[in-house]
Formats: structure tokens, C-alpha cells, sequence
């Protein structure tokens, strides 16, 4: 099955291994075992940070958690690098920098 990214599940998807998480508030089907950066791209997110410096839209370079272009903000973890972390039911992440409270 080719996802809106154009991505391809080799494996396609197992209704029994199926996982349900949060990204950006959007609902998002993945399959359990695979990382979360898989599952971001397979549901057409690219962009999953801006550059510090310029703004410039980042997204998953080495895949392998050498670079950090696939961080996101995983709720109870905080910052992570998405192509080390594997899924698991009802996980919530961010793409943006949760918002700063207090006064």
C-alpha cells in the first residue's frame, strides 16, 4: 500500500499489529514494531522540524539516529530522535516545540 508520502509498508498493514497515536493532534494508524519516524513518514509528514538558524524545513536524513533532523517532542519524554523511538499505543508527539508556559 503506497501512503500519501509515496512510501511503500513492504509488509503492508496487519489489522492485529495495528497502533493508534497523536501527531500534531491528528490521528495517526501505525504498525507496532516500527519506529516512529516510519510511522510519520508512512502518514505523509516530511517536515518534522525547522532549522534553528534560518527556519529551513528539516525532516529524516540518516534514519539511523546519528543526525538529529527526525526530532519531535514525545509527551512524557520529551525530545527524541523519532527513528529511535518504536511505537506504542496511544503515544502523542509534536513536530513543533510545546508551548512555554507561565508568565
Amino acid at each position: 500500500m503506497t501512503t500519501p508520502a509515496g512510501f511503500v509498508r513492504l509488509a503492508g498493514m496487519d489489522p492485529q499489529r495495528q497502533v493508534r497515536l497523536t501527531v500534531d493532534g491528528r490521528g495517526v494508524v501505525a504498525q507496532r514494531g516500527e519506529t516512529l519516524l516510519a510511522a510519520l513518514l508512512a502518514a505523509g509528514l516530511l517536515q518534522l522540524r525547522r532549522s534553528d538558524r534560518r527556519g529551513a524545513p528539516r525532516g529524516a536524513f540518516c534514519g539511523m539516529g546519528v543526525c538529529m533532523d527526525c526530532l519531535v517532542w514525545l509527551q512524557g519524554r520529551g525530545l527524541v530522535r523519532s527513528c529511535a523511538v518504536t511505537v506504542e499505543p496511544d503515544m502523542v508527539c509534536s513536530t513543533q516545540p510545546p508551548a512555554q508556559g507561565g508568565s
